[in-house]
């Protein structure tokens, strides 16, 4: 990602439906049932953005992408929209400019974990897991570097989740566009379907996903995940991608695969205890030589105790032996609490 910030004409700025979650038809992938004019209906957080930007500016930019002659925005609709509206005002407030928005340019050069940035709503408010699901889909069809395309445990590692926790995200792409909304209404507190509706949603057609979305979309506060799968269940063959038998074949080849995975771990931990048990051996072993160290040392220090106290000796070793003189004091300070 480019440090150095732009400034663009919000005319210059292109508006994409998957990433647009706010405008009427976003998710439907017609840009045309984009309105080019549209404000968000105004709630708490809306406000408080609103706000700030009318008192500091914007401050955080805006993240683009160059296409063609004018800019995709990634990242940044909710500032986008505040910016519009306020632009709108009279009189418009001084920090505000529609026409010199800055924004950042998103780097386009590959990277071994190429990353788009989140936008900054993830700290004022939770990403809905729609966008975050198109992001980390985006990421996966990142351009490779190194003849490598980045992998669902490098998203995982970049944004400190588990693959589970990503692949999670990933299968809500596959749902249709009523069903996304829904997952993003539950996300927000608001009536809606669970994160784990995108798994059952995910195996059905199209025509399958609108029969069980017709179902349930009346009933969304009882809506679980188990309810969802009994419903599932019932739908006939017509409504799944895949046959019954080549769903089994993909499951239980999941299951082997976590299987091994788990004997694998099983394995590791194995060999981690193992080693554990090995340093503990040679500390206890290192434990018992420092004592029988000291307790050879022990005679010793009466003596150089005296020694260090007689004004001679003590000159003497402080003009011609001063490196051991030091380490003898260092250690009747330690052992018997000598003090010159």
């Amino acid at each position: 990602m480019k440090d150095e910030v732009i400034y663009l004409d919000s005319a210059d700025i292109i508006l994409e439906p998957k990433l647009d979650r706010y405008n009427t038809g976003a998710g439907q992938g017609d840009s045309d049932a984009l309105d080019p004019n549209f404000v968000p209906a105004g709630n708490k957080d809306d406000d408080h953005l609103r706000v700030s930007i009318e008192q500091v500016g914007v401050r955080e930019p805006l993240l683009v992408r160059p296409v063609g002659a004018r800019w995709l925005l990634v990242d940044g609709y909710r500032r986008f929209y505040q910016i519009r509206y306020l632009a709108q005002r009279t009189p418009r407030p001084s920090t505000v400019d529609p026409s010199a928005i800055p924004c950042y340019v998103e780097d386009t050069t590959g990277a071994a974990v190429p990353v788009v940035r989140v936008e900054t709503n993830q700290r004022r408010q939770a990403v809905p897991p729609s966008i975050q699901a198109a992001k980390f889909q985006e990421l996966l069809g990142a351009r490779p570097l190194g003849g490598r395309k980045p992998t669902i445990a490098d998203i995982a590692m970049t944004y400190g989740l588990s693959k589970p926790s990503v692949s999670n995200y990933l299968v809500i792409n596959n749902c249709i566009a009523e069903v996304r909304r829904a997952i993003d209404s539950r996300a927000e507190g608001r009536l809606g379907l669970p994160m784990s509706a995108g798994k059952v949603f995910s195996i059905l057609s199209e025509k399958g996903q609108r029969v069980l979305w017709h179902q349930v979309r009346d009933s969304l506060a009882d809506v679980t995940r188990a309810g969802l799968w009994a419903r599932v269940d019932r739908l006939p063959k017509d409504c799944f991608k895949r046959t019954k038998r080549e769903r089994m074949d993909l499951s239980r080849a999941i299951r082997k695969t976590k299987r091994g995975q788990v004997q694998e771990r099983g394995h590791t931990r194995g060999y981690l205890q193992d080693d554990l048990s090995i340093v503990a051996v040679e500390v206890a072993s290192l434990r018992d030589g420092l004592a029988a160290a000291r307790n050879e040392m022990l005679p010793h220090l009466a003596f150089w105790t005296a020694a260090l106290r007689n004004r001679g000796v003590s000159t003497y070793l402080r003009e011609h032996h001063p490196t051991r003189r030091e380490g003898i004091v260092q250690i009747l300070e330690l052992e018997a609490g000598f003090s010159e």
